[in-house]
């Protein structure tokens, strides 16, 4: 049997992509350093040269879904626009994005926020670009005068919670009664109403 080589184009970039195929597919108890090096086809202990331990590996992945997570943000805020005539649709827009991205990738929302459910979860806080996207639809609404500035102090929180919790709440299968769409809108008018009145 020929060895596998120990070299490789992007390395890096290959077994992050083979990473985050094993977790959304299986979850990140699955996760195998070995069979990602069969996949990207380089010798194991080459993974050892980018990623020190599986924790490291998760950690980049976990990364790269924050990044995901922020596009996705700023893609829905661009196509609303921000503008104060707006800015209760970009609000809503902006929760739209967070949870839509969060259902369609479980198990790589779950690794996000350490809840993978395994002793080597990663523990990651909120990407400060997907938080500053949260805060300027706030801030949005505060310049287009639907909140006021005393409400608007810790807003992020409140926002932040409803959007995480129906995540969670649709990936434990507690509102497929409701359907996501009905969920969705509810929750983020409901908070929107909430900030605003």
């Amino acid at each position: 049997m020929a060895k596998k080589p120990y070299h490789h184009g992007d390395l890096r970039l290959a077994l992050l992509t083979e990473a985050r195929r094993q977790i959304e597919q299986n979850g990140v108890a699955k996760l195998s350093l070995r069979e990602c090096a069969r996949v990207v086809e380089v010798d194991p202990s080459a993974v050892y040269r980018h990623f020190r331990a599986k924790r490291d590996l998760m950690t980049a992945v976990a990364e790269v879904g924050f990044l995901e997570l922020g596009t996705t943000m700023a893609e829905a805020q661009r196509k609303v626009g921000r503008r104060k005539s707006a800015a209760g649709k970009y609000f809503v827009a902006t929760g739209d994005a967070y949870i839509r991205w969060g259902v369609a990738h479980g198990h790589l929302y779950r690794l996000m926020f350490g809840g993978a459910g395994t002793r080597d979860d990663v523990p990651v806080t909120l990407d400060p670009d997907a938080y500053a996207l949260l805060s300027d639809a706030l801030d949005l609404l505060v310049d287009a005068q639907k909140m006021s500035a005393r409400r608007r102090a810790g807003a992020e929180i409140t926002a932040w919670c409803a959007v995480h919790g129906l995540v969670s709440l649709v990936q434990d299968g507690r509102m497929a009664d409701v359907g996501l769409d009905v969920a969705i809108e509810r929750l983020t008018k409901d908070v929107l109403k909430g900030l605003t009145k």
